[in-house]
């Protein structure tokens, strides 16, 4: 996943990556020459994961290989609060836990997210960022979400 540009990568495309497996292929093609960038929180997901040492040799090179986005600032709340208000309105509050900041990190940085957990892409899309994901059906759940969005913008009005 190196290249001029990146994408945020969430902690469960990198274990398949490092695994392999041919969903961790698949995800490589799909980013293409994008480098990956890891956020604080997949990083910490990272480092506490247990793994042979043949994978942590590979998680070592695929780490050293990536973009690592700075420890969370201030400005980074903004973008928690606008993930966790989106993650509340879709009722997916609790099925996203950490995953928030992960997404407000990568919404910080401007950055595509590239997930297989459809809770956070659903929360990473309705948020405006770009995602890259393999989950199938997954057009039809940002469909529904779109719509729920627009229903809870009416009722506030």
């Amino acid at each position: 996943m190196a290249g001029e540009s990146a994408a945020s990568v969430d902690a469960n495309v990198v274990i398949e990556v490092i695994i392999p497996s041919s969903l961790g292929e698949a995800y490589v093609d799909l980013v293409g020459s994008r480098q990956a960038a890891l956020t604080y929180f997949v990083r910490g997901g990272l480092r506490a994961g247990r793994r042979s040492r043949e994978r942590e040799v590979r998680l070592t090179a695929f780490v050293e290989a990536a973009r690592v986005l700075p420890v969370p600032d201030e400005d980074l709340l903004r973008y928690y609060v606008d993930a966790n208000r989106i993650a509340s309105e879709l009722g997916l509050g609790r099925g996203v836990g950490e995953d928030l900041w992960m997404i407000a990190q990568t919404a910080q940085h401007d950055l595509p997210f590239v997930s297989h957990d459809r809770s956070a892409a659903r929360v990473a899309y309705a948020t405006g960022l770009t995602v890259y994901t393999l989950l199938p059906d997954i057009e039809a759940d940002y469909a529904r979400d779109a719509e729920r969005l627009a229903q809870q913008r009416d009722r506030r009005r």
